[in-house]
């Protein structure tokens, strides 16, 4: 329901699209016939869900951040609302004055609305007490109201409860150039209604947005405010019809005015120029520029003002032309493109105190444990201690993220902004599942058309609610908001630039193979091959193997039977199909050594037990530098003395000694 005090609010928001937004002419017959819109109501036929508005409809759509779908300007309660214009030059001859509202649950096909009052003021009627140009709020002015062709909702909720009417009442007061306020209330034979704020698609509120909101009884006055912490000034929209005195000369418009000189990809700005210019049959032509010397126009843009968005700097100027006269061109003003690092929404004031928190996120090189940050909100990617992981078009990149503990339910969403926006759209929406305290995995599927470079991750955890790709600025009360800086990288597929090399080792040493490999998401798989006729095996770390899944294979220690053994790698990932290198061979060589001694001359018999010094040598090669001394024992069976060298030879006799290492010297 909604509720009945100063203020009156009932989930809804309010924006504003500054001073006038449409001044054209009409064809009724009459040349100096126009009509001021202050405001804007329509957000489009889709809403942001992807739900069609009923046929013949737009919707009218609180933008997130804002709270309020409507205030209370009803005759009944005595509350009124009041807002501002301003006449740029000439005379008006106002003849209606038209202002929106809606009665919630109503279903019928005509309009509710019976009663309209309004007065006009030319000054601001919160201060003093001001009597009023034309009008009272005793006087029942109303004429018609019918469908405005719009229905109002809550962000993310579409529905058909908040049909919009526009209600009339005619009047009849010439009012000279100048900024007058104009205060209204409307009435229904129902218990309530509300009146709609100004709505501008991706904002909380606009600049000059000065909206009040009247209690009758006791005569007191407030701002209008919504927005993320209820203090954003908000508009109200409202229509009317005059008349002015025909144009003539060239118009002077003076310099071009911006609402914002530096504006994010989606937010909407308004232009228009210094100096008005009063009179009928003046036509508008907006230009725009990417350098200031040469102007196209702007397609339809044939308004006073013009509200618009941009994808890069531009330039923009008016041509205004009086009927028949000379063109006069207001002085250009440039709008930059905010990068979309100062475009993202910062979810209103959460808490995470209760469980509901983010306590890790793993994400390709990130892994990032973390507590809970003030009013439920941590911007790390500005912080430069946190890694910026790499993110690759096109395939899955997994991600686990650890929510929180104790037993209530709480749900986790990611959003990667991957056209560079500065917004989080629902279709850069990865739902990661539900979890009373643990950790949730998935994958994001990057498109292949995401624009490369970095970006900004959205991680929310958010309390026995199921979050949704609508909710990446939505308020609750529960749960907290992580942002992070990643970086998509284009899929390559992967392509080896170094093949293993053959390679000859001597038994005890170790053999080593690499590979070199460029791509994405690369893996690496060594196997082996133990002959001619084996199948390849995967090989596996441990019992002397490392590196088996990496672009080096290292084998501690070899023997004999590894000679002959093949081996290749084989690389695969989410950019690669299975590839394998070339065969490298192991070739282990076995251990040569050589006996020598010098050759004994002598006339003296060699005593029994004497020693024959021998030098054993390992000459095959190796990396060992080892030396050991070895002495043999007596040989047998005993030769006794030998008179004459000559008279024995042939003769020989093992030595036993331990397995020598590469480059073992044996004395």
């Amino acid at each position: 329901m909604q509720s009945k005090i100063t203020f009156m609010r009932i989930g809804g928001f309010l924006k504003k699209s500054l001073m006038v937004l449409g001044l054209f002419c009409l064809v009724t017959g009459k040349i100096n016939a126009q009509t001021y819109v202050n405001g804007n109501l329509s957000t489009g036929a889709t809403a942001s869900t992807g739900a069609a508005a009923p046929a013949g409809s737009n919707w009218s759509e609180v933008q997130p951040g804002n709270n309020n779908a409507g205030f209370a300007a009803n005759v009944t309660n005595g509350f009124a609302v009041a807002d501002d214009f301003t006449i740029a030059g000439g005379t008006w001859g106002v003849t209606k004055f038209t202002c929106y509202a809606y009665s919630t649950g109503f279903a019928g096909t005509t309009s509710p609305f019976t009663d309209l009052r309004f007065q006009i003021f030319n000054t601001d009627p919160s201060v003093g007490a001001p009597v009023p140009v034309f009008g009272d709020l005793t006087t029942n002015r109303f004429t018609a109201s019918s469908a405005a062709n719009l229905y109002r909702i809550f962000s993310g909720t579409p529905g058909n409860t908040r049909q919009v009417w526009k209600i009339e009442g005619n009047l009849s007061i010439s009012l000279p150039a100048g900024t007058y306020w104009v205060e209204w209330q409307v009435g229904t034979a129902l218990a309530s209604n509300f009146s709609p704020a100004s709505t501008v698609v991706g904002t909380t509120t606009q600049p000059g947005n000065n909206a009040q909101q009247h209690t009758l009884t006791p005569s007191t006055w407030a701002p209008i405010f919504d927005g993320p912490g209820a203090n954003e000034p908000q508009d109200m929209p409202f229509q009317i019809d005059y008349t002015t005195s025909i144009c003539a000369g060239t118009p002077t418009p003076g310099n071009t005015l911006s609402t914002a000189t530096s504006a994010c990809p989606t937010i909407p700005f308004t232009l228009s120029t210094q100096n008005g210019t009063g009179g009928s049959g003046v036509t508008y032509q907006w230009q725009s520029s990417p350098d200031g010397v040469t102007f196209t126009d702007i397609t339809g843009a044939t308004n006073n003002a013009l509200t618009t968005t941009l994808t890069a700097n531009t330039f923009y100027q008016a041509v205004v032309t009086c009927s028949g006269g000379t063109p006069g061109t207001s002085t250009p003003v440039q709008v930059t493109l905010t990068p979309s690092n100062g475009c993202y929404c910062i979810p209103a004031s959460t808490n995470c105190t209760d469980g509901d928190i983010i306590n890790q996120v793993d994400l390709g090189a990130l892994s990032n444990p973390s507590a809970c940050g003030p009013n439920g909100y941590t911007n790390y990617s500005v912080d430069p201690t946190i890694t910026v992981p790499d993110v690759v078009q096109g395939v899955a990149n997994p991600i686990s993220v650890n929510a929180g503990g104790g037993v209530f339910d709480k749900t986790v969403g990611v959003w990667i902004d991957f056209d560079h926006s500065g917004t989080f759209d629902a279709s850069e929406f990865t739902y990661l599942g539900l979890t009373a305290g643990g950790t949730l995995t998935g994958n994001i599927v990057v498109p292949a058309t995401a624009q490369l470079g970095l970006t900004r991750m959205r991680v929310r955890v958010r309390y026995n609610t199921v979050l949704t790709g609508a909710n990446a600025c939505t308020t609750y009360v529960f749960g907290e908001t992580e942002d992070y800086s990643v970086n998509i990288i284009p899929c390559i597929q992967g392509v080896f630039n170094t093949q293993p090399a053959s390679a000859n080792v001597t038994c005890g040493d170790g053999a080593t193979f690499t590979s070199a490999a460029t791509g994405t998401f690369l893996s690496y798989q060594w196997q082996q091959q133990v002959s001619a006729t084996a199948s390849w095996t995967n090989l596996s770390n441990g019992a002397g193997i490392s590196g088996a899944t990496t672009n080096t294979l290292a084998i501690a220690s070899v023997d004999g039977s590894f000679s002959g053994y093949k081996y290749r790698v084989v690389i695969s990932g989410g950019c690669t199909a299975v590839d394998f290198s070339s065969v490298a061979t192991l070739t282990v060589d076995p251990l040569v050594i050589t006996v020598n001694t010098a050759s004994y001359s002598s006339c003296t018999p060699i005593p029994s037990g004497s020693p024959i010094q021998l030098s054993i040598t390992n000459v095959s090669g190796g990396s060992s530098s080892t030396t050991t001394s070895y002495t043999s024992g007596p040989i047998a069976p005993p030769l006794g003395d030998i008179p004459d060298v000559d008279d024995v030879v042939g003769i020989t006799n093992a030595i036993t000694v331990p397995a020598l290492p590469a480059g073992a010297v044996i004395t």
